[in-house]
């Protein structure tokens, strides 16, 4: 070794030399003999010191091989080894060699020339080199830190909070952790430190597909508090709240409600076309005739009540009204007449199967100052889409609702921000829109799924949404039947065990991954992700793990212990 390198490194930490080969993206090596008993392993960091300007290069081993002189096949020992006989071992030429991928140099730069011959390899601490390799340390502010880079349990991987917006989807099949991960990736949200006294909250609205954040509900209505998130509130549908027993009932529990009278014309008149057929193609003229008959209504003074009028079901009445006075100056094709009033038929039994109209107890979850209070406190809304929230409601009436919330807040957030920009003090606003079961909601049209309502909504905030601050987090077991466009738009990913189906559709939407990591990708256990992306602070992927020191909140929903339930109900009390 050289005086440079003995200056910062010791000899036990020496582990290989780099053979002949190398580019600047990728080097074979061999390893000391020291360092052959599981040292160095796959997914392991190791630091090359290149040789003629003594650069500090970060490489990641991606493959391990030993080898053996004498036991190759049809080698000179192999009929020893058939019959069971000694193969003289201590005699044979052998070694470990493997590649490595070269990420950066040290600190932060592109690799811009290879590592020579003979370099030498040393094993690094990344605890002892954050600002090296993420620019940043520990104490920095601003910060979520997340999970735990693989083979280095306490490191925790820092998650830039600020390009959130940039969108994020997390992808896995079921039993791989996406949602315990989302959870644990949700309370670092909540606990993000801006100096040493103060932390703040990254506001939330979650659709909860399956109850996976009804613990965060329950601890809350406990505790007042989850890290610096002092406002949560849990969303079920109306004609699941009245059977809720009363002392399960609180401030934090709330009802769904539809308010018709926030939409604009246009918006209104596709939602109900959209409930209906399930598409808007070839509906033109049925949303140009009801797109004039909403504006009608808004012209009166005073402005008639839509939800009242679907409510006491005399939109049908008012409809006919309004094409006989249109009939002097318009004549609407029959057919089309007829087509609209079937769909604002159709659209009355989000009251009278659903009360999402009429319910004055309803809550306020798309009011603007329901908006700007979770914006101001970093709260959290959960929309209850389980069983626990919503039994026996339509997939299409799910839909509708989100639909409607991502109508809402595209228009509220644009509204904010041309706000901040005309009056500096108002602070820009932002809300992570976390969507469970992405896939029923965005649509691939591979997807049998017969209805699609709020697909064209949901797209909207993907590729127009991040200027407003809206932030979309798309949590997903079937990324394939998710539509490509908005998927595409998400720049960040954590990447689960997937089926092999999904694989080469990750590919393309995430912008790929190496080699080695996607033959991982089938057999990758739970918790473990490949993390990649915008919110990454390295430009490559990393292999991390999620357990439950990661995660204040235990995740009970959908675990399971069958032979223990089969026992206890045939042995009652045993």
């Amino acid at each position: 070794m050289t005086n440079s390198e003995t200056e910062s490194y010791k000899d036990e930490d020496l582990v290989g030399r780099i053979l002949s080969g190398a580019s600047t993206n990728e080097a074979p090596f061999q390893l000391l003999e020291l360092a052959e008993q599981g040292k160095v392993f796959e997914g392991k960091l190791i630091l090359i010191i290149r040789s003629f300007d003594k650069q500090k290069l970060l490489g990641r081993v991606n493959e391990i091989q030993p080898y053996q002189e004498f036991y190759q096949k049809g080698g000179i020992f192999s009929a020893a080894i058939r019959k069971a006989q000694k193969v003289p071992s201590e005699i044979a030429n052998r070694y470990i060699s493997g590649k490595m991928q070269l990420l950066m140099e040290l600190p932060r730069n592109e690799i811009n020339f290879p590592p020579q011959p003979g370099d030498p390899i040393y094993l690094i601490d990344p605890k002892k080199n954050v600002k090296d390799i993420f620019g940043i340390d520990e104490k920095e502010p601003g910060i979520a830190w997340f999970g735990s880079l693989i083979g280095y349990s306490g490191l925790k991987v820092p998650f830039n909070v600020n390009n959130l917006t940039m969108h994020i989807a997390i992808l896995g099949t079921t039993g791989s952790g996406k949602s315990f991960d989302t959870g644990a990736l949700y309370e670092s949200l909540t606990k993000i430190k801006v100096d040493e006294t103060r932390m703040i909250s990254v506001p939330t609205m979650i659709i909860d597909a399956n109850g996976d954040y009804l613990e965060y509900y329950e601890y809350f209505c406990k505790k007042k508090q989850i890290n610096s998130c002092s406002w949560l509130k849990r969303y079920v549908f109306p004609n699941i709240y009245k059977y809720i027993p009363n002392d399960e009932k609180n401030e934090n529990l709330g009802q769904i409600k539809i308010d018709l009278n926030i939409l604009n014309s246009r918006d209104l008149a596709e939602t109900i076309i959209l409930y209906k057929l399930g598409h808007l193609e070839e509906a033109d003229l049925q949303i140009s005739l009801l797109t004039r008959f909403f504006t009608n209504l808004e012209s009166r003074s005073p402005r008639p009540d839509i939800n009242q009028l679907f409510t006491e079901e005399s939109i049908i009445r008012e409809l006919n009204d309004f094409l006989n006075e249109e009939n002097e100056k318009q004549s609407w094709a029959a057919a089309t007449v007829k087509a609209a009033i079937s769909a604002l038929g159709t659209f009355k039994e989000v009251e009278s199967n659903y009360n999402l109209l009429s319910n004055k107890q309803a809550s306020d979850l798309t009011s603007k100052n329901m908006i700007a209070e979770i914006t101001k406190n970093g709260g959290t809304a959960i929309i209850d889409f389980s069983i626990k929230g919503a039994a026996n409601v339509m997939p299409k009436v799910k839909q509708l609702v989100v639909a409607y919330l991502a109508t809402f807040l595209y228009e509220i957030f644009s509204r904010y921000a041309v706000e901040s920009l005309g009056d500096l003090r108002y602070a820009r606003r932002y809300l992570f829109f976390i969507i469970e079961e992405a896939q029923n909601f965005i649509p691939d049209i591979s997807y049998p799924i017969p209805n699609s309502l709020a697909k064209s909504k949901l797209a909207l905030i993907a590729t127009q949404g991040r200027k407003f601050g809206l932030c979309l987090g798309l949590v997903t077991q079937r990324p394939s039947f998710v539509d490509r466009i908005v998927l595409s738009m998400c720049n960040s990913f954590f990447i689960h065990r997937l089926s092999p189906e999904d694989i080469s559709y990750t590919q393309k939407a995430s912008g790929g991954l190496p080699p080695e990591m996607v033959s991982k990708l089938t057999r990758l256990p739970k918790g473990e992700a490949f993390f990649l992306g915008q919110t990454n602070f390295v430009n490559f992927p990393l292999h991390i793990k999620i357990t439950h020191e990661d995660r204040k909140i235990p995740h009970e929903m959908g675990s399971t212990n069958l032979v223990k339930d089969l026992k206890q109900l045939r042995y009652p009390g045993v």
